[in-house]
């Protein structure tokens, strides 16, 4: 009678431990094209963030300021419409941080706008079709929010000088001194990168194989 070792069991005139191996390749090599597949669907949908930095005098949550905030809109390249020629819009969740008192999400529709055919460009409020705060500057002249924009600064803006409701009370801006919009797009997604770095390490490990099998 064939004696076969406890830690050597037979399937299709492999060890075990061989059949294992070659399993657990070939889940790292499907799981790293999954990943890869879909890290690549997410960046057609590209995220990017419109900030408005800027030196002012208000009220916030019913507190009085007159220094710093910064208006901070997450959205996407998808979301950027054009209702009229020259004119584009991204929405986006917006939130407000006011020095020395905290931040808040605005509960309105808040849009990045910029406008080409007339200079301007900012924040504004959809749901009430007010300004929020935009800037004049030539750096909008053909600028579609699509891409990544290094900081314009303005000294001359364009206020409504009404209140926006945010989680956490009014944000109401009443004068601005100065204000500084810029976009930034994330580096190339870590996990892609990493997927990638998996998947190619996947495949030099089963062409080293076959190699020796030669």
């Amino acid at each position: 009678m064939l004696a076969i070792s406890p830690s050597r069991s037979f399937s299709r005139g492999l060890p075990v431990r061989t059949c294992f191996i070659t399993i657990l390749r070939r889940a790292l090599f499907v799981c790293a094209c999954g990943i890869v597949l879909f890290a690549a669907g997410l960046a057609h949908a590209v995220p990017i963030h419109y900030t408005m930095n800027a030196i002012g005098t208000g009220s916030f949550s019913g507190q009085p300021f007159n220094g710093a905030f910064t208006i901070d809109l997450a959205g996407d390249t998808t979301s950027v419409t054009q209702p009229s020629s020259g004119v584009f819009f991204s929405g986006g969740i917006a939130t407000v941080n006011v020095a020395g008192i905290g931040s808040g999400t605005f509960t309105d529709q808040i849009v990045a706008v910029s406008n080409e055919n007339f200079l301007v460009g900012g924040i504004s409020d959809l749901t009430i079709g007010l300004a929020l705060d935009l800037i004049d500057a030539p750096g909008f002249a053909s600028y579609d929010l699509k891409s990544a924009l290094g900081g314009i600064t303005s000294t001359v803006s364009q206020l409504s000088g009404n209140p926006f409701p945010t989680d956490h009370g009014d944000f109401h801006l009443t004068d601005q001194s100065q204000g500084t919009f810029s976009a930034t797009v994330p580096e190339p997604s870590s996990m892609l990168l990493a997927a990638l770095g998996l998947l190619g390490e996947v495949v030099c490990v089963q062409r080293g194989r076959r190699q020796r099998r030669c």
